[in-house]
């Protein structure tokens, strides 16, 4: 199942990471050469102080920043993260993480990784999220978040101005992946972009045999259920992969076939969820219907 709802990525990431990022930015991992951009200005953060840092962490270094979240980015495709440790006389405490990753779509692959579902955008970068005491925001092929353990009334301005600041000096535009036009588009409010089965974890549980190898994938959420969309390595592969999640059904005692073709299969599982897989030449779409015992397959973007 999908991850604890009204709880982000970004939020569970920070309540485990801050004291520890804090610690990483004071005593420096594998530091580099800082482009200016990448620091907020004194003046983006009136009443605050850099108190540490910054510092840029490269490669495995990720893993002394982030408790237990390195593998994720990682598997996006991650280059290195620009941290600075902020201060203010009321005790407060800022950090701003600049991740520069490998691409566009991985920027935008870890921020839909990160945001909650229907949190209130900011205005900033080409897609932002706001909450009380964090904001996120990606551009080009930067993922930016600003999180404090001190929330307060003025706090979400704050950020909101550092983060605009912020987004001025990056590059940008960046190009959403192409595979998030293969979703219906009544359903790309809420979107998921993933490379590799970590971020998959995340967005819903699912045994083994139904996700086969992929190069990347989308999912979106809507009236009729849930929607997968894989990028196989080619038409054949897909054409394979189809008959070997019907293979795995219909070896497995937990799942009944409704349907079983070379374009198409069906099933449904023992909560009465329903499946339905169908192939597009090298994309395979997956739709996950909820305890309603029958599967609905959905049509093209």
């Amino acid at each position: 199942m999908s991850a604890t709802p009204g709880i982000s990525a970004w939020a569970r990431r920070a309540r485990r990471s801050f004291l520890l990022a804090a610690a990483v930015i004071a005593t420096g991992v594998a530091v580099a050469a800082l482009p200016a951009a990448l620091l907020p200005a004194a003046k983006d953060l009136p009443g605050w102080t850099l108190d540490d840092g910054p510092k840029v962490v490269a490669g495995d270094g990720l893993f002394e920043l982030i408790d237990g979240g390195a593998d994720l980015f990682l598997e996006y495709g991650f280059k290195e993260v620009t941290a600075s440790h902020w201060i203010n006389d009321k005790g407060g405490t800022l950090q701003v993480e600049v991740y520069h990753m490998a691409d566009d779509a991985a920027a935008y692959g870890i921020f839909s990784a990160m945001k909650s579902a229907g949190g209130p955008g900011a205005g900033v970068g080409q897609d932002s999220q706001l909450n009380d005491y964090y904001l996120l925001f990606w551009q080009g092929s930067f993922f930016v978040g600003l999180t404090s353990s001190t929330p307060s009334p003025e706090l979400p301005r704050l950020l909101r101005g550092a983060a605009q600041a912020l987004a001025a000096r990056l590059d940008g535009p960046g190009r959403v992946p192409a595979l998030v036009g293969a979703l219906p588009a009544k359903d790309r409010t809420q979107v998921h972009y993933f490379r590799g089965r970590i971020a998959l974890s995340n967005i819903q549980a699912l045994d083994a045999g139904l996700i086969p190898a992929f190069t990347e994938g989308v999912c979106s959420s809507g009236p009729a259920g849930r929607t997968f969309v894989l990028q196989l390595a080619s038409a054949e592969r897909a054409e394979a992969a189809l008959a070997g999640v019907a293979k795995t059904v219909g070896a497995n005692g937990r799942y009944r076939a409704v349907q079983s073709g070379r374009e198409a299969c069906a099933f449904t599982d023992a909560a009465a969820r329903g499946f339905s897989y169908v192939r597009e030449g090298a994309l395979l779409r997956l739709t996950i219907v909820e305890g309603k015992g029958s599967p609905v397959g959905t049509g093209g973007p």
